[in-house]
This record gives C-alpha cells, structure tokens and sequence, in this order.
C-alpha cells in the first residue's frame, strides 16, 4: 500500500495501486506537489525550509484512535519535518519499504535499497505496536494501553515487582489480550520513545572525566589514581564461548544530553507554543511578573541583540545541590543533581517539576565541592554549542530553525554558591555581594564573626552612622559596597591557574588568618585586602563568551535566609537552648566591643554572672503566651503544615520546623504572636522585617517599590542591630540587605529560590529503589518519569501531572457554568441535605439575587419611582424608600411581569422567585478557595469558614439625614450555611450565609497599635431575624480570611487574607481584583521608632515606695556586683503562683506561693534598697516586708545554705557569709538582725521539707526517695537519717514539747510588730503601746480574738488596767508611764531573759526598758522560791529516776532468768534427740549385719548347689 497522492486523499490515506491509480484518473494530483517525497524521493535540509501542502476538506477517515500516538510518535522522532502524512491502522514494516533519515521510499525507486537506520528502526516498531490491537475490537492499541498503564505506574509510584504483579494478574483474567508479561518487558516496548543519557567515568578524587581525548585512559594523569575498582568481575560472553573481564569504574557520571531535550520542546506540537509564551503573550507594563520583565533579561538581549532577536531562544538556570539517596540520614552520603530550567514558559507551567530538565547526577560518596567544575564539562560544551546554534525542527511554524540558548544564572543554597561562583561564602569575607568589602567583626568569646556594618546603606548624614555605642563600637563614614562585575572579575583570576582534585590543595592562600587572641579590635581589621586572593577558583562559567556580561550570575537564595533569619529570631527571643544568641559568650563580645555598658555581665560574689534583660527578653508568662498563639492557630486548607503540632508548652519552644513552616511564621504568623508579649519596639522591627520579605516574594514586583524597600531594609536591619547582639547578625541575616536588589535584577523571587527544587529533589530520592547503585537507580526512573511526562501530553480524557487540577481548583464544566448566575458555580464537596427554606429566608436569598442582577435595574429604579409618588402627602426619606423596596419589590416584580410587561424570558424566569426546596452544602470549592461551614470544622485542624466580602453601602448621619454618602465597606464573617436556589430548572444561585462583625461601629472593628484589623463576632449585624438584614451574599463574591484568637482582649481576633496559591497576575484583568501576594496581604507598614532601648524594665511598680540608694565602688558592699545568676546554682526558687495542697478530708485548699521579690532582682546594680528601722533597731516600713521575704528566699537556697547539717551552729560561716553578702547588696540593713533571723527561717525550712516530704508511715527507703522538688539527694539523705535517728526523735519530742506549751498565736502574717506598730502609729498618729499592740496582733478581721485564751488574757489584761488607772487616779506615786509593762508583768510574769514581750525578734530588755529593767525581772525571793522549786523538782525527777532504774533492773534479771530455762529446755531436747538417734542408728546396724549374714549363707547355698555329683 501507498499514499494516495490525488487531491481528496492528499497524501493522508493509504490505498492499493490499483486504488491510487484510479483516484488519480478521476481527481488528479494535489496541487503543489511536484517533489515526491512521499513516495520515495528525497529532499536537502537547509537552515529553514517551510513546506505546506494544500490538504482536502473530507469527511471520512478509516480509522479513529482515542489517544493521539500518531502525533506522538511523529514529535518524538521528528517525522513532520518532511510533511504530514498518516499511516493506515493495518501498516506493518514489509519488504517493500523502507526508510532512509526521515524519508519513506519504496522499494524499485531511485532510493537505494537499505535497512532502515537506527531512528527509524524504533519509529517503525513503536508504529507497528501501534497499529496493533490490544485485542481484536479494542479502541486501544498495544502502544496506547502500555503507555497509559505505565503513566499510572509512574503517577501513583508503583515499584517494579508490584507493577509486575498487576500485569500477572491482567494476563490471567484477559488471557485474549496482548498483555507485556512483565515491567521490564514493558519498558523495553516504550523505551524507544524516551532519550538516554550517557555514561562517562570520573576520577575517584575528581581531578578528571575520562572523556574526550582522555577517553581511554586508565588512571588519573593528576593524582595517578586507578579508574578501575581492585576487584573484577568475570562476564560470560555465551556467543564467544569464553570468559571476559569486564572492569567496573570506581565512579560514574551520569549525563543527560541537553540538545535533543531542547529540540524536542519544538518538535512537540503540545510544548511548542509554550516556548515562545514569553514573547507572544507576556504583558509588558513595567511590573515584574516574569524573569522576561527583569533588568537582568533586558541587559543580556541589549548586549546580544542577535540572540533576542529569535524569541525561540531559549533561557536557562541551572541548579545544583546534594541529598542523601538513602532516607537513613545517619549514613553520610551526598548525590548532586545538576537541573535546568527553561525560563521561556509560562510561570504557571515554568517552575514545574514536569519542566525541569535533569542535567547529570555527579556521584557520591562525598559532595563534588569545587571540583564541580570538572563534572559539568559536558554541560558547558553543549552551551557553547548552543550558543552557536544547532539545526531545530518547529512543528508550530513547520520550519527549521537555528535554535540557541543561554545560562542566566545559577540557583543554589549558601554554601553551593561557593562552589559553583569560587567565592568563599565562610570567613570575613563571606558575603559574595559586598565581597572585599564585607563589614565583619571577630568575636572572640563567640568564636564566629558577625556582619554588621548596615548603616553604610543609610543617608550619608543619617544619625545612626554616628552612634558608635549603640552598633558595632565605631562610626560609620563608608557608602554601601559596590558589587564586582563579571568582566572584573574574569581579568582579576585570567593569569591565577587552579587545579582540580581532592588530593590537590590550592595554590593560594584564601585568608590570612592571625592568631586573634594577640590582636585587639583595632588590628582585627585587614585594610585593602587583594580581591584576586579571596577567589578559591575562576569559574567553569566564565567559559562560555557571555557569561562575563550577566549582571545577575548566582543567586540568592531566599528560601534558605529566610529560615536561617526566622529560626534565629524564635531561638534567641525564646532562650532555646543551643539556638539562642543570647549567652555569656556574647555578653562579654560586648564588653571586648565596649558597647552596650547596661547589658554587660554583672559578676556575683561566687564567681557566677547575671545577665541584664534585653529589651526582647520575655519571661516565663510572656513565652507561654507566645507558644499559646501558636498552639491554637488554625489557617486555611493548603495554606501550611500544622503548626501547632511542632509547639511545646512544657518547654515553651517550637520543634521539628520545616523552611516552609518557617516561611509561613516569618510573612505571617510571628508578628501576630509577638504583637501580645513583645515590646512595641521589638514587635515593630518584627513587623517591618515580615513586611520586606513579603514585598520581595510577591508574584508581580514593582521596581520603585523595591528601591523604597531596599531603604526600609537598611533601616530595619540598623534597628535590628539596636535590639539584639552582634552574635545575632550572622552571614544569612546580612544577606538581607541585598534581597530587594537582587529582586530588581532577576525579577520574581519564586523563579529562583530552593522550594521547588527540593521538591523535585525529594523526587529523586523516591527514585532510589537499588541501594547499591544509587546514581544508577535514579537515572532509570527519571528517563521513565520524563518519557511519561512526554507521552501523557497525548493522551485524551486522562489526568495527568500536566492537568492534574489543583487541590482547590473545583470543577471546571463550562455547559454547567453557564446555568449558574453571578458566576457562583463551582464544586461542593460532602453530603447534600434537601431542606425547605422558612419565609423570611426565602425573602432574604430571592431579594439579594434580584437586587444585584444587572436586568433589574429598570425595573428596580421604575418601583422606587412609584414608591415615591404614593407618598405625596410627604417626601420620603431614602431610608424609608430603601425600607419599602426591600420588603415588597419582588411580589411586585411578581405581579407586573405575569400582568404583562414586555420583559426577556431571564427577568420571566427570576420574577416567579426559586423553588422553597434547596440545597444544602457543609464544604464549597470556588475560585481557588476551600470554604467549610462553621459547624464543618469544629474538629478539623484548619480554618475555612473566614469570609471577607467589599460591599458598597449608603452611610446615614442620622435618621432625618436626606444626603446619604456611598463608600466600600470590608465585611468580616464566619460563613454558617451554603445553599443553592433553584429558579426551576432555568437558573441556579450558589449564596453564602455568614454570621457578619459589626463593621459601623468600635464594638465589632478596631486597629491595634500595630495597625492590625481586629473583629469582634459578639456583636453581630445582619442576622437574618429581620426582613432588612442581608445574611446572604454570593459565592463569588467572597474571599477568605482566618482569624487568630487575641490571648490579651478576650473576644477579637486578629484578620489576616489568604489568597489562592495558583493565582497569577499576569495583567489582563483588574488590578483590584488580584493580589500581588502568593498569601497574605503586607502588613501595614511600621514607623520605627529609632531610639530603641537596649534593656526591659520588667515590672518595677512595687518599688516605687521603697527607699534606694547608691551602690557607691568604695563601700564595703561594692566587692559584690549582682546577687543571682542566670542558671547559677543560687537562683531563688521562681514559684509565684497558687499552690494547691490536699487536705484530711480529700478536698483541696490553695494556699499562697513560694515568694518571688524578682523586683528586687530587676534592680539597678548600682542601687540598694535601704531598710529603714525604728528607735529599737527592728527594720519597719515596707522595706521590712522586703527584707524578710528576701532573707527567706536565701534559706530556702539548699545551694548557699544545705539542709544536711544538725543546727545552724553547725553551719560552716563562708556559707553563712556568702548569705550576708548577698543581703548587704541588695539591702542595707544591720547585720545583727540579718544573723539573728537567717537562723530562723532556715530552721522553718527545714521544719517544713519535713513536715511535707517525711513521713511517718513509710520505710526509710522511700523517705529517701521521696526528694522535694529542686533539692539535691545526697542533702536531703543526710536530713532524713538524722531525722530518722535516736537524736533526731529525741529533738522532735523537745520540739513538739515546747509548741505545746505555746497558747496562742499572733495574726501579723509575714509582717513584723514593728511593721505593725509604725503602721498603726502612721494610721492613728499616736503611739502604740505593748497592750494595744497584742490586741492588733491577736484579733482576727472580725475584731474577734484570736483564741479563748487570747480572750482570757486580754480580760485579764483590762482588768488589771483598770486596777491600776483607779489606784493612779488617788496615789499620784504611781508612774502611768510604765503601767503596760507593770500590768504585763503581772498577768503574764516576769520578762524571758533577754526577750520583751509583743516586741519581736531583735528587742532587747535593756534597749526597750533601759537601766531600769530590772524592775520587770523576778525578784531576790521570788528567785530564791524559784531555785528551791526548781530543786523539788529535780529531787523528785532523780527519786523517780532511781525507781526507774531498779523497776528495769528488776525486769532484766526476770528476763535473764526466762533466757536461761528456755536454754536448759533447749539443751534437753536436744539430748533427747541425740539419743534416739542413737538408739535408730544402732537398730539399723543390727539389721544390716542379719542381712548381710542371710547373704552369705544364700551364696554358700548357690555354690554348693552348682558343683557336680560325685
């Protein structure tokens, strides 16, 4: 069979030539066709050749195929460039014809007679598959079945074995079908389709590839290493008969040839179009949307207008970077991708991993370093080659081309840019972009350096350049570094040669380095270093002839700065451990910098240092609040992971981040968190950083917008280094400073950050299936991922990863769409509920779709014309006018269009109002949104129900206001229910019913200082209860935001937008209607305030009372500087909130909290606090509460005073003095009163752990496990034994002993009597004597006293009073001074030697009563009686001693005599025993000796018994 060559077949069908000759008879030949190429006669190639023959318009085909392979087969080898020409559905290779190139010839022709070339040879077998039925009356071919089984097998990541199950499994149920038995039969069939890569071997050291001229090399000519592994493996060779060595490489270069993937996007009919997408449909308005738009493009076709002159030619980034194949991230192994992009496609198709063009796979063990220049040998030369041209078939313009292309840039994370540019991107001089002129400091107690130095982007008379305190310690008079163009660059390295390898060290010197510690900061500077120096190698880049003129050669990557700049603000402002720049090391980098004097580390007496808050300090509180934001956000489906799962409350940190996670924190969440526990300076900086990432990752640029953010960068950055330390400011921090010029240079930054490469990387990865060989194994499973990629763009009905529909996309049936009014069509998602809508509803929905359809708007000004002429007798307000229309436009609508008004069918349709029945949807899927109902997800972990909608609205003054304004209006609501009218089967409405904030008044909108829009949904509008409100809006209409829950303003939450992530401006449509953001909106734009201090005052109102004085060098407590360290071993205990504690009954009872005093430790180091003290000594005022409370805190410190010791005399003094120092710091005060209470409340320490943590009733072991809380073992050990010994229960009784013995006790609490008593004095103005003092302290609030025997005694105490004032009354000898102390004495007795009564510790006798005192002391025969009772009693004592020494005596003896009779038993059982052992012992010898007699006499009898008769 030939092609018919007549004029209606036009080379298209297939006939006999019996067939062909009779068309040709009748219909003639195809006009234009004079060179028979179709049947045998060849053509010469050119540069661009066009051919265009004229086919028929028919209406008859032979055969039809479901998937277009025909067309695919014919892109895939380059069949059109000779033509359109079809096969017929019976065509198999014969004989007859052949092929030669891309040319049919039949056999007799002038063509030679020649097997087909390799090319063709696939092109005919893939073509007899595809003619070939998968079974007899199949629409599918052998081909077409394969490859859409295949394509699933890569879709859904089937592994081999499995994919060869299923094929078993087919092959025995459809045993008719022609089913490949296996996977790899299977690839072999659809190999052909795909292109291979190439195999060149490397050195083992990367000195060299083994190829080119080196081709056959057998080792390194660098380092002399062996290409070869040590050992062989012996392959069979069946043919030959005989065994041959084949030698294994040690490392292997996969390469993936870039030629033919570029000629293949023209050749393809489904890529072609695409190619030129830059070119034919980019909108060009100055608005950077495309890397087209971007200054480093529009450089490269100025300087190269030749190569701009073909919009075919193709732009390209390369990106390179590791991974570990092996998902075992112990194993230390690193893979490097080498990946293309071809920047001519759109954006939407552009960075897809469908378009991304693997390179080479460099091998591991070990990462190619800057020996990775010798690996992309082979990239480079195809670049120069490309940049000549190389012959390439369009399948749009059906010609041959010239096709170039060029590199743009490279994409890389930080330490890959060093590789792939020969900047060292570690040291001084780290920064690629300021290069030579990096502003770094060394930190010598960090040991790292920091990049500081931002100002030198400020005005030149900016005030910051001049604060050399508040930066790095020096003013700065320099301008922002220029960067080092490319053909500056190529003349520093052209005569520095550099070699290659593992085993070879450069031959220069990268960076001096000095022994730092010799150097002061002065001469840690290197003037004018040589830039040449700094350069590790000249880039393999710089060979090809432009690279030199790129102005943007490697870029930035912002995915990786802005999780390293997130990641150290969480770190340092949360004190994570390991993560924080907030340490010791970087105080005293301060102090080296003489920067800062109020944050440097303050010495404490035992060595230890405290470190003063910084201004970004949060405590303990503040840090939960932070976690607690986090912890119940919940964003939108698809917008990021679960945050709130990475939060941890007990630790109050974030966990297991990823850099989107980061991402999301850095644009979105932070600020929002830091808004209710972070200073408003912090919080502002916070909030400008948010915003100057978000402006350079915005889809559309502005170019002036960028030159305004790369100032407010500056700035910012310059308040950054205000706030935290220079250990904060690390190389990926700096690098901020030159994101916005890097976004004017190379446009959008999604083109050129990491996000999607790590993608495709993960991709490889999953590729791994054979850990021996893993470069190998992902080389064979990305040629069948691209060979599926190829072929799914031919197949019809089937999802593939080219059209596979986002997660929100909904559906997209247009027919469907077009019954839906108000474009509110899209996909509902969960069950469907049919309901009935009540009256008012009805009302509602009809009302709000005839208000805003466009139809009604005659009609809709025709019925508020007639209202207003039915109130003639007065004018309507338009309130009132809007009031009427609302409640009854539609029955009239209803009533004049069935009378018979002249309308179109749709206002027919509208006017008889929707069906009561409708539908009822919980989820809805429109214009990219997911949106859920509130009642939906009240379990989920995500937040859709967030509705936004921009209304227009009339504004009313008052209600006799008659000039009404009209303005938008923003309506924030929680979306409740989702339904659909049904206008009968003619229209259909999607609305949406929301529960809408109060946005007219302050009570359901706000802005917070930070400019944030707040909502409150407590007080409602539009509810639905009235027949005026409007609950409904179109889904259309709406666009999605979530809410975060203010921790701080019970009630608001905080609005933040959300916009589909598949959105792209390409500025075709209304500028207000698109977002520039991939997520949310900026947030507004902060004022910096720019005299931000650099510590927190933290809660210092509770000492405004007190009385501070100066710390002054030459006072003897200024040898101390601090009383407490951050993570010393004496941090008082932090325990001020509420504790709970069980009581007998199993209920519980809050008491009050350990004391915290963290004022007094928030206090200047160069103030004290001065205890004032009355006449006697005694501190007083509210000082005294402060000192106790302190003085408490130091006993309660088991570090400075151990419990383990006996008594407070056994206490060793350096303990003690350690005590004291601290207290003399802080407080200046008398050490007698320090040393007489500290004593004390340490006792009551201890008596408390005991009372609380020893018990009684378990055993020793477990009274030494249960150790409370915060206190060391092997102290608590030492207590408990002692408690638990002889001593320690004798003192417990001497104890219990004396509390018995004590009748009442006093209500003061923590306060003193002296405190008491000055209060009272300050109160009533006069003084307080010892007896209304003991009544103040033993009253209870009530006025009540405190026990019966408080009562008792203050009667007695009246009595005797009044006894006293009526002998005074007539004896003028009696002194009414002393009267209290006369009466006290004689109700209560003499005075305690050295204690006065009701005064409190520190009192003294002689101090309160002067010389004097001995009048209030026992007498001389009252002392006497008292010694001769003292003797009774210790006579009778001894009496009874005596009786009870004979009564113990007595019971010993008794007890010895008991012990001796049981002994004496004792000893007769067991001679009893012994004996009758004996006696058993002498009756079983007997019996052995009978039967060994009964023994004998048997063998005696035996022998007789054997000998013979005589």
């Amino acid at each position: 069979m030939i092609l018919c060559p007549c004029k209606k077949c036009g080379n298209i069908y297939w006939h006999s030539r019996e067939v062909v000759y009779g068309h040709l008879i009748v219909d003639g030949f195809i006009r234009g066709y004079k060179k028979w190429i179709f049947h045998g006669k060849c053509t010469s190639s050119g540069t661009s050749s066009t051919i265009n023959p004229t086919y028929p318009d028919t209406d008859y085909h032979q055969y039809v195929r479901q998937d277009d392979m025909e067309d695919m087969l014919r892109d895939a080898f380059n069949m059109r460039s000779h033509g359109e020409q079809s096969f017929p559905p019976d065509f198999i290779i014969s004989e007859d014809c052949n092929i030669t190139g891309n040319v049919f010839c039949e056999t007799g022709t002038s063509a030679p007679n020649e097997e087909p070339n390799e090319e063709a040879a696939k092109f005919y077998n893939l073509l007899n598959e595809m003619n070939e039925e998968l079974y007899e009356g199949s629409k599918y071919s052998k081909l077409s079945f394969c490859i859409r089984l295949f394509h699933l097998k890569c879709l859904g990541g089937w592994t081999g074995n499995s994919f060869t199950m299923l094929l078993e499994f087919l092959r025995e149920m459809f045993s008719f079908a022609k089913i490949p038995q296996s996977c790899q039969d299977m690839k072999r069939l659809i190999k052909d389709l795909g292109l291979g890569y190439d195999k060149i071997h490397s050195c083992p050291n990367d000195c060299m590839l083994y190829w080119g001229d080196q081709k056959n090399q057998q080792s390194c000519h660098v380092c002399g290493k062996s290409r070869w592994m040590n050992s062989n493996i012996e392959d069979v060779n069946t043919d030959e008969g005989g065994a041959q060595l084949r030698k294994k490489p040690v490392k292997v270069l996969r390469y993936f040839p870039l030629i033919p993937r570029l000629q293949r996007l023209f050749m393809s009919s489904k890529t072609a179009e695409s190619m030129t997408w830059h070119n034919d449909q980019r909108t060009d308005d100055g608005l950077l949307r495309h890397p087209a738009d971007s200054l480093a493009w529009k450089s490269f076709d100025s300087k190269f207008p030749s190569f701009a002159s073909d919009p075919r030619n193709v732009r390209l980034g390369l990106v390179a970077d590791g991974f570990n194949p092996f998902k075992i991230m112990s194993t230390s192994y690193s893979t490097w991708p080498v990946v293309l992009v071809p920047y001519n496609l759109p954006p939407w198709i552009c960075m897809k991993q469908s378009s991304f063009i693997l390179s080479m796979i460099i091998p591991g063990e070990k990462g190619p370093g800057n020996d990775i220049d010798i690996y992309l040998q082979p990239l480079i030369k195809e670049l120069k080659q490309l940049w000549s041209g190389v012959e390439t078939y369009d399948v749009l313009r059906k010609e041959n081309f010239n096709l170039r292309a060029a590199l743009l840039w490279t994409i890389n994370d930080f330490p890959a840019y060093a590789n792939l540019s020969g900047w060292s991107t570690k040291g001084r001089y780290a920064c690629p972009c300021c290069a030579a002129q990096t502003c770094s400091k060394w930190l010598y107690n960090g040991k790292k350096f920091s990049y500081m130095g931002h100002c030198r982007w400020l005005d030149e008379n900016h005030k910051f350049r001049f604060q050399r305190t508040l930066f790095d310690g020096t003013k700065e008079y320099r301008g922002a570094p220029e960067q080092t163009v490319g053909s500056e660059i190529l003349f520093m390295l052209k005569d520095i040669n550099f070699s290659y390898g593992k085993m070879n060290q450069p031959p220069i010197t990268q960076t001096r380095r000095r022994s730092r510690d010799e150097s002061d900061d002065e001469s840690d500077e290197e003037d004018d270093p040589n830039e040449a120096e700094l350069w590790k190698k000249r880039s393999i880049f710089f060979e090809l002839p432009y690279w030199e003129h790129n102005i943007l050669r490697h870029n930035l990557d912002v995915m990786h700065i802005e999780k390293n700049v997130c990641e150290n603000i969480i770190g340092t402002i949360l004190n994570v451990d390991g993560k924080s720049k907030d340490n010791l090391q970087s105080r005293l980098d301060l102090v080296d910098m003489r920067i800062r004097r109020d944050l440097h580390p303050q010495v404490l007496p035992n060595g230890k240092y405290r470190l003063p808050p910084f201004i970004f300090s949060m405590s303990k509180k503040e840090k939960e609040v932070f976690c607690m934001v986090l912890k119940d956000i919940k964003v939108p489906d698809a917008y990021a992971s679960n945050i709130s799962r990475c939060v941890s409350f007990k630790d109050r940190r974030l966990y297991s981040l990823k850099s989107h996670d980061y991402h999301i924190l850095m644009q979105d969440l932070l600020p929002i968190a830091l808004r209710c526990c972070m200073s408003k300076n912090v919080t502002s900086c916070i909030i400008e950083l948010s915003n100057i990432m978000k402006a350079i990752c915005g889809k559309v640029l502005n170019v002036e917008e960028l030159e305004k953010v790369q100032d407010r960068a500056a700035l910012t950055l310059c308040n950054l280094e205000k706030i935290f330390p220079p250990s904060f400011f690390t190389i990926m921090v700096h690098l901020v400073i030159h994101l916005p010029h890097e976004a004017i240079l190379g446009g959008p930054v999604f083109y050129r950050w990491m996000y999607p490469i790590e993608r495709f990387l993960s991709k490889l990865k999953s590729y791994c299936r054979n850990k021996r060989y893993p470069e190998g194994s992902i080389a064979e499973g990305y040629l069948a991922e691209e060979c599926m990629t190829f072929c799914s763009r031919y197949l019809e009905d089937a999802e593939t990863r080219l059209n596979r529909p986002s997660r929100n996309a909904g559906l997209n049936d247009h027919d469907l769409a077009e019954t839906y009014l108000f474009q509110s069509y899209g996909e509902p998602i969960g069950k469907v509920e049919i309901v009935e809508l009540d009256d008012i509803s009805w009302i509602q929905a009809h009302g709000y779709v005839l208000f805003h359809h466009d139809s009604m708007e005659p009609l809709r000004n025709e019925y508020k014309q007639i209202l207003r002429s039915r109130a003639r007798s007065r004018r309507l307000q338009h309130r009132e006018i809007n009031k009427l229309f609302t409640e009854s436009f539609h029955e009239w609508l209803s009533q004049t269009v069935w009378s018979g008004k002249d309308v179109n069918d749709e206002i027919k349709w509208l006017s008889q109002g929707p069906n009561r029945v409708i539908k009822r949807y919980s989820a809805f899927l429109i214009n990219g949104y997911r949106f859920h109902t509130k009642y939906r997800e009240r379990m989920r972990r995500t937040q859709n129900c967030g509705v936004v909608v921009n209304s227009s609205i009339t504004s009313y003054a008052s209600a006799r206001d008659s000039n009404p304004v009209e303005g938008n209006v923003e309506y924030y609501g929680l979306l409740t229910d989702i339904i659909e009218l049904d206008y009968y089967g003619r229209w259909k409405v999607i609305l949406f019913r929301c529960d809408w904030a109060d946005v007219n008044t302050a009570r359901g909108i706000k802005k917070d200082q930070f400019g944030f829009t707040m909502v409150n949904f407590s007080r409602l509008i539009h509810t639905g209860q009235q027949l005026m409100d409007e609950p409904y809006v179109f889904s259309s209409q709406v666009k999605q935001v979530f809410y975060l829950k203010d921790p701080t303003d019970e009630g608001w939450y905080v609005v933040l937008r959300n916009t589909p992530r598949d959105l792209f401006d390409m500025g075709n449509g209304s500028r207000d209607d698109i977002v520039e953001r991939s997520e949310t909106l900026p947030f507004p734009e902060q004022n910096l305030d720019e005299n931000i201090p650099s510590t927190r005052k933290m809660r210092r109102r509770r000492l405004r009372g007190l009385s501070i004085v100066q710390n002054t060098p030459n006072s003897e407590e200024g040898n101390s500087e601090q009383q407490t360290a951050i993570g010393s071993s004496n941090v008082p205990e932090t325990l001020d909130e509420p504790e709970e504690f069980q009581t007998e009954n199993g209920g519980t009872r809050r008491v009050r909290g350990r004391t915290l005093l963290s004022d007094l430790y928030d206090l200047d180091p160069a103030n004290r606090v001065k205890v004032s003290r009355n006449t006697y000594g005694q501190p007083a005022g509210s000082e005294a509460r402060l000192l106790a409370g302190y003085i408490g805190i130091l006993a309660r410190n088991a570090n400075m005073l151990p419990i383990n010791y006996e008594s407070w005399h056994h206490m060793p003094d350096s303990n003690k003095n350690q005590a004291l120092a601290n207290i003399r710091f802080a407080l200046e005060v008398s050490d007698d009163y320090i040393k007489k209470t500290l004593g004390k409340k340490w006792r009551d320490n201890k008596s408390t752990l005991k009372k609380q943590y020893f018990k009684k009733d378990i055993s020793l072991e477990e009274k030494l496990r249960n150790v409370p809380p915060g206190m060391l073992r092997y102290q608590w050990e030492d207590a408990v034994r002692f408690w638990n010994s002889k001593k320690g229960e004798d003192r417990e009784r001497v104890g219990i002993s004396s509390r018995q013995k004590q009748k009442f006790t006093h209500t003061a609490g923590s306060r003193s009597f002296a405190s008491v008593a000055e209060a009272e004095e300050v109160k009533s103005g006069q003084k307080v004597g010892r007896l209304q003092l003991f009544e103040i302290t033993h009253k209870k609030k009530d006025g009540s006293p405190m026990t019966s025997e408080a009562r008792e005694i203050m009667e007695k105490l009246k009595d005797k009073k009044a006894e006293y004032e009526a002998t005074a009354s007539t004896d003028s000898s009696v002194n009414l001074e002393n009267i209290d102390n006369r009466i006290i004495t004689d109700v209560l007795g003499p005075e305690r030697y050295g204690r006065v009564r009701f005064q409190g510790s520190g009192v003294t006798p002689t101090q309160y009563f002067g010389s004097g005192s001995q009048q209030y002391m026992p007498s001389g025969s009252q002392a006497k009686a008292e010694v001769q009772r003292l003797r009774d009693q210790m006579a009778q004592m001894q009496a009874n001693t005596v009786e009870q020494i004979a009564e113990v005596q007595r019971k010993y003896e008794e007890l010895q005599q008991q012990l001796r009779a049981e002994a004496a038993e004792r000893e007769a059982a067991a001679a009893e025993r012994e004996a009758a052992a004996t006696a058993r012992e002498a009756e079983h010898r007997k019996k052995y000796d009978d039967l060994q007699l009964q023994l004998q006499q048997m063998m005696q009898m035996f022998q007789q018994s054997q000998k013979p008769p005589s």
